[in-house]
């Protein structure tokens, strides 16, 4: 029997590697066209607008900036929202600072999308916003 699922498993890697694997080399497209291969990170140093997925609905959550993630639960230590439940479900949520320095802490998964705050929009920097609609 082990002889016949090494055999299976042999057969399977020789026709994987024969058609390329998964596709794993063909780029990804847009459209029909070729997506750009430019690779992009988020900057922490700047504000965002956050979309989230709140009960029933969306959210937005502006200008606000990304801190970080809250700790994994460790039941050797106590303290923390981190850490108040054996399920860990509060486990890497996202921590973000709002404008008026409160924190926030979102499920990672609960965020759709992330844009930067646009010029216009940041009160922390009023000559940025000035800018943006044209004055001096």
């Amino acid at each position: 029997m082990g002889l016949i699922s090494g055999g299976w498993l042999a057969f399977c890697l020789v026709a994987l590697s024969k058609i390329g694997g998964c596709g794993a080399d063909r780029p990804p497209t847009i459209a029909g066209q070729a997506v750009p291969e430019q690779r992009y990170q988020v900057d922490f140093s700047k504000r965002y607008d956050l979309i989230v997925d709140s009960y029933r609905s969306e959210r937005v959550i502006e200008n606000c900036l990304i801190k970080g993630l809250t700790e994994k639960a460790d039941s050797d230590s106590s303290g923390g929202l981190s850490r108040i439940s054996k399920y860990r479900c509060f486990d890497e949520w996202l921590v973000v600072e709002l404008l008026d320095k409160r924190l926030a802490y979102l499920p990672q998964r609960s965020v759709r999308i992330i844009e930067e705050t646009s010029p216009s929009n940041n009160r922390l920097d009023p000559k940025a916003a000035r800018a943006a609609k044209g004055q001096p």
